[in-house]
């Protein structure tokens, strides 16, 4: 399963919201995302769980020794 689902299911996202998602948009320190130009046109804040921040730290540590 690809990382876009596995948010869109545990952050409670649309499909489109989570393709969407750029790097900027994860705050892994405070383990928030900022979604963007939702549905109804406005941004909101979507707390995330301590195992979904785990999982992104990992995929982004993996992103970054493949970019090496």
């Amino acid at each position: 399963m690809s990382l876009p689902v596995r948010i869109d299911t545990v952050a409670g996202l649309r499909h489109s919201e989570a393709l969407d998602l750029r790097r900027n948009d994860v705050d892994l320190d405070q383990g928030i995302l900022t979604i963007r130009e939702t549905k109804f046109g406005k941004s909101r804040l979507v707390p995330l769980h301590a195992t979904t921040v785990a999982g992104l730290c990992r995929a982004r540590r993996r992103a970054s020794r493949r970019a090496s």
